[in-house]
């Protein structure tokens, strides 16, 4: 079972931080989580101008215990640093 660290999204890139057990069917993961979320941001009605349609492909990058820190504040900050590109939640 994938334990989540952090997530935050954009309109052009997701960020998310996972552990991952040693053996993960990495394909299917994204698969999943590409599907839920696209399910979810259109049931909702986040995408305010056309249903989000998922680019194919991803990048995965593996993290040290010493980098996660760095990492996870990264990823926090994302907001902060894009604010135009924010995925902002509807009450």
């Amino acid at each position: 079972m994938a334990r989540g660290f952090s997530r935050r999204a954009s309109w052009r890139i997701t960020s998310t931080v996972l552990q991952l057990p040693p053996v993960t069917n990495i394909p299917r993961l994204i698969q999943g989580l590409k599907g839920a979320s696209a399910r979810l941001a259109n049931r909702d009605g986040l995408m305010p101008r056309a249903p989000l349609r998922w680019a194919e492909g991803y990048d995965l990058r593996s993290v040290g215990v010493r980098q996660l820190g760095t990492v996870l504040a990264y990823v926090e900050n994302q907001a902060a640093r894009h604010p135009e590109l924010t995925v902002h939640q509807r009450p």
